[in-house]
């Protein structure tokens, strides 16, 4: 079936083949942006890229150890991609640490474990 969708940025209407017949006119204008070429399209998927790549970091690094705090990663995920917010950190225990941080067009997820060992005042040699 050959069918039409409208790219959401650019708003160009691009003919689509091999659409299913019960695909809603949203799900066809989504089939559009995302073949489309625009600067807006473009971005939309670079943006997706990254938010997929992100998230499969945090299941890697993050959920394998702490799953309270990569769910804490995944909400703040998508503003991280876009670059409204820096960075987020999370001390999960005195020896565990996670960090997550945009560097250009890449997600940056970082599990630092230390060890600590304290005296009771008496050292020995």
């Amino acid at each position: 079936m050959t069918t039409t969708g409208t790219c959401k940025f650019c708003r160009q209407i691009r003919t689509l083949e091999h659409v299913s017949e019960s695909a809603t006119q949203k799900e066809k204008d989504d089939i559009a942006t995302h073949e489309c070429n625009c600067e807006g399209a473009r971005g939309a998927r670079a943006l997706n890229e990254r938010i997929e790549r992100g998230d499969t970091a945090i299941n890697q690094i993050v959920a394998t150890k702490d799953e309270k705090a990569a769910a804490i990663f995944r909400s703040g995920l998508k503003p991280v991609a876009e670059g409204r917010i820096l960075s987020i950190q999370i001390r999960a225990t005195e020896c565990m640490k996670y960090s997550m941080t945009r560097k250009g067009e890449k997600i940056v997820i970082k599990s630092v474990e230390t060890s600590e060992e304290e005296s009771d005042g008496d050292a020995i040699e």
